[in-house]
Order: C-alpha cells, then structure tokens, then sequence
C-alpha cells in the first residue's frame, strides 16, 4: 500500500474507518486519526490511493452525517504514533503541548 500506515499514539486518540453511506457514488470514505470525541483529526489515510497526509495541527471536522468504525483506541500506557514509511523504515511522531515532531527525515524540512 503506498504512503505510510500509522499506528496511534497520543493518548484520547482513535484510529478510525468511516463507513458513510454517500448519495455521490464518486465520495470516499477514509481512515481518519481523531480525538476520541471525532471533534478533531490529526491525519488519514485516502481509501481509494493508501496515501496519507498528517497535519501539523489537529483539523477540526463535522460528523454530522456521517458514520465510522472504531479500528483502534490509545490507552493511557500507548507511547505514541509509529509511522511506518513506504521503505518498510518505522518512525515517531510525537505530540508535546500542541507541537509535532518526527524522527523522519523529510519532518525536519517542514
């Protein structure tokens, strides 16, 4: 699968498939990283190409409407996000009071 899979970190996060019935047949429906209140979105992951986008603050977002399928919840003894990388190398990406930062090497050209 290209771009990155993920694995949550930040505790109050959820990972998340969206299972959103469309009258548009051309809509797709992603994996979302969220707040464990879907208030707030962190990254996805494009259901229809695999690539991901992670945002360098949380996204506000409206699910109103829409429905998802919990995948995974973060527990109070998860450390963080592991991102594994389309060379199979894994990364880390933590949070610290509303900062990002990663061990990859393109995170530091942002």
């Amino acid at each position: 699968m290209p771009g990155f899979l993920f694995e949550p970190i930040m505790i109050g996060m959820i990972v998340v498939q969206e299972t959103t019935q469309w009258d548009d047949l051309n809509m797709v429906n992603h994996i979302y990283f969220m707040s464990d209140n879907k208030r707030y979105i962190y990254a996805y992951m494009r259901g229809d190409t695999g690539e991901s986008t992670t945002f360098k603050k949380p996204i506000e977002i409206s699910t109103k409407g829409r429905t998802f399928d919990i995948i995974k919840k973060v527990d109070d003894s998860s450390p963080g996000i592991a991102v594994t990388g389309s060379k199979g190398d894994v990364y880390y990406v933590t949070e610290d009071n509303g900062k990002y930062s990663c061990t990859c090497t393109g995170f530091t050209f942002h």
